[in-house]
């Protein structure tokens, strides 16, 4: 069952098989699974190089399972994750009566990853509600980011540091000042710098900022394509709704009204962290490490 169709390939539901070069069809466990556009066929001469089933790898939250084709037939690439029954984020929450222990729960899980994401030098570049899952499977919901189609990498020098009598393999990248310029993600979760095309990994702190606030006010938008309702903040201008990111960019000096609603459930804590994550300057924003930290001591 098709789960949904994006522009580099499509999702479907299915259920686990062999691993063979033909694409998944009968007898498989349930599972999620992710087929991309055609590749050509690469030939080798190594047989068994060649016929190898799986080149997996793993950050965290995503196991890769390379599927190859025989030479004479297309080569398919297929992506087999856990299917989370919990739906994405727009889904789970939108579909549940307003929980302040599930909204703090996700505010904590949601920090965690990105702050493990960018501890391992790994930029998402693209947090949204969609790309944020829910899995049930342990009985309370478990948060599962996905989707890192558009994430960044950031490789750096390595040296060896003793730390007493070990020997501590210390990367040298600051994440925080590692310098992107390609314009990606999803316009209503984008820093302001992201437009400019000039941005570091505080740019998935705006994102995160963005989705926490419009996750507990339960603030909406339409998206013009899918026609679906989704989470996401905005700004108003006249009948037209604007992306935050954009509309700083215009107006640098913008006090955001948070929260929106008048009988808003947020905290004074949350209220000032938020303030802090949407940031105009990146400078301002608190890194993915200090934000952990903020998060534990309100959650």
């Amino acid at each position: 069952m098709e789960l949904r169709n994006g522009t580099q390939g499509r999702i479907t539901r299915l259920r686990r098989s062999c691993k063979r070069a033909k694409p998944p069809s009968v007898n498989m466990r349930r599972d999620a699974s992710k087929v991309l556009h055609p590749l050509p066929v690469e030939t080798n001469e190594d047989d068994e190089e060649l016929m190898k089933e799986e080149d997996c790898f793993s950050t965290g939250f995503l196991k890769r399972e390379r599927i190859l084709g025989y030479p004479e037939e297309p080569c398919y690439l297929w992506f087999v994750m856990e299917f989370c029954d919990g739906g994405d984020l727009n889904q789970y929450i939108l579909s549940r009566r307003p929980d302040p222990w599930t909204n703090r729960s996700f505010m904590k899980q949601m920090t965690s990853a990105v702050a493990f994401l960018h501890k391992n030098n790994i930029i998402h570049r693209d947090l949204k509600p969609d790309n944020i899952l829910i899995s049930q499977k342990s009985g309370d919901p478990v948060i599962k980011v996905a989707d890192f189609g558009l994430s960044k990498v950031c490789a750096g020098l390595s040296c060896m540091e003793s730390e007493g009598d070990n020997q501590v393999n210390k990367n040298m990248v600051n994440i925080n000042k590692f310098w992107l310029s390609s314009a990606c993600g999803s316009d209503f979760y984008m820093a302001p710098e992201v437009w400019e095309g000039h941005y570091t990994a505080k740019a998935d702190i705006f994102a995160l900022g963005i989705i926490i606030w419009a996750m507990i006010e339960r603030i909406t938008f339409i998206d013009a394509e899918s026609k679906r309702e989704l989470l996401g903040t905005y700004v108003r201008q006249g009948t037209e709704i604007v992306p935050v990111g954009e509309a700083l960019l215009e107006n640098p000096k913008m006090v955001l009204n948070i929260p929106q609603k008048t009988r808003s459930i947020m905290s004074e804590g949350v209220k000032r962290l938020l303030q802090d994550m949407l940031a105009v300057n990146p400078q301002d924003r608190p890194d993915a490490s200090q934000l952990e930290v903020r998060m534990d001591q309100l959650t």
